[in-house]
């Protein structure tokens, strides 16, 4: 809309002479699109109404779902005292009792270990011996080289990284 339109209905809203027709008018002309530089002053006035009025419907809405959550009877759930609840009971005490005769049964077989005949594993000849302790060292030097050689390697890294924070 133009300028002097709007200005006109602003001077007749502020005298309290407007139709509710005209003042949505204002509302849609301050709130849905670009507002003359002009009439930037009142903006907010009608900007405030449309944000109230938004939220004076999100209110309805949260009283209306709290009205019908309170509308709402809680029910009470009842175990029986009849045979149903004697059979449950009954169930869960042999349930236990089983429970307990297997984790009973299951310690006495674990408890019992074979012995090992260690006489077949054991090395009697000096050079086996010597074989089998060389094989153990390089083995471990072997592991233990690659891992300073990574180290090295990430050490190398990290001081081209810090040649940039320098």
């Amino acid at each position: 809309m133009e300028y002097q339109p709007i200005k006109d209905l602003l001077d007749r809203y502020f005298e309290g002479e407007t139709t509710l027709e005209e003042e949505k008018q204002l509302r849609a002309y301050f709130t849905d699109g670009p507002v003359d530089k002009r009439l930037q002053p009142y903006a907010p006035l009608f900007q405030w109404a449309a944000r109230e009025q938004e939220q004076q419907l999100e209110l309805a809405k949260a009283s209306q779902m709290i009205d019908r959550i309170e509308r709402k009877e809680s029910r009470i759930v009842r175990l029986g005292t009849g045979p149903r609840l004697w059979i449950l009971r009954v169930a869960a005490v042999l349930a236990l009792l089983v429970g307990m005769w297997w984790a009973y049964e299951f310690r006495q077989t674990t408890d019992q270990t074979a012995e090992v005949d260690w006489s077949k594993y054991e090395i009697t000849d000096e050079r086996e011996a010597l074989n089998i302790t060389r094989g153990a060292f390089l083995r471990a030097s072997k592991t233990l080289n690659e891992g300073a050689n990574a180290a090295a390697e990430q050490m190398d890294r990290m001081q081209e990284i810090g040649k940039f924070f320098k």
